[in-house]
């Protein structure tokens, strides 16, 4: 999580540094800009599907423990 969270400062201000002079930017860095926030969307999505699967675990595993009362 950690490190989705730098790396969402990093692309934010990249964003930030071609949205205030586009003209200063050539398609080879956007191109690695782009691949960059396709593997953050990637990386982000994954850890939201781990969180779903964490948190049925846990519902499960709770469900489980009122179930031995």
């Amino acid at each position: 999580r950690v490190i989705l969270q730098r790396e969402e400062s990093s692309l934010k201000k990249i964003a930030s540094d071609i949205e205030s002079d586009p003209t200063s930017v050539n398609q080879s860095f956007l191109d690695q800009y782009n691949t960059r926030v396709a593997s953050y969307n990637n990386k982000l999505t994954a850890l939201k599907d781990l969180a779903v699967v964490y948190n049925e675990q846990v519902a499960q595993y709770n469900s489980c423990l009122n179930l031995n009362k």
